[in-house]
């Protein structure tokens, strides 16, 4: 009963205030496909710097299995995927994705320009 008495008289100005803030607690997987080029390399690292979540990995053998990409997001506690599929040299596919079971997003990638031409 002490206990919880002292827990409701216990006044705003007891409570030890938060340094930290809010955390997030949203964690992103990047990783690509092989045969990325130099420029889709440069493009993942300069999103890897832009997002400090961000978990990157190596490159994913497979284009079929991507039901594989859940399961390595789950192996390093990540909530959402960025996966980089290239095709033929050329083409880049960005795939977006909530881990477990959320909404898949595909996109195309037509220009590729790099952080450091910009510096």
């Amino acid at each position: 009963m002490a206990t919880v008495y002292k827990s409701l008289s216990r006044t705003t100005t007891d409570r030890v205030p938060s340094s930290e803030g809010r955390k997030n607690k949203q964690r992103v997987l990047i990783l690509s496909s092989r045969g990325v080029t130099h420029r889709h390399r440069h493009l993942l690292n300069d999103i890897h710097s832009l997002l400090p979540h961000s978990r990157k990995d190596a490159k994913l053998d497979t284009k079929t299995k991507l039901y594989q990409l859940n399961e390595l997001a789950e192996l390093y506690n990540c909530n959402n995927i960025l996966f980089f599929e290239a095709r033929k040299g050329k083409d880049l596919y960005i795939w977006m994705s909530k881990a477990p079971n959320g909404p898949t997003v595909k996109m195309h990638l037509q220009n590729c320009e790099e952080h450091a031409q910009y510096q």
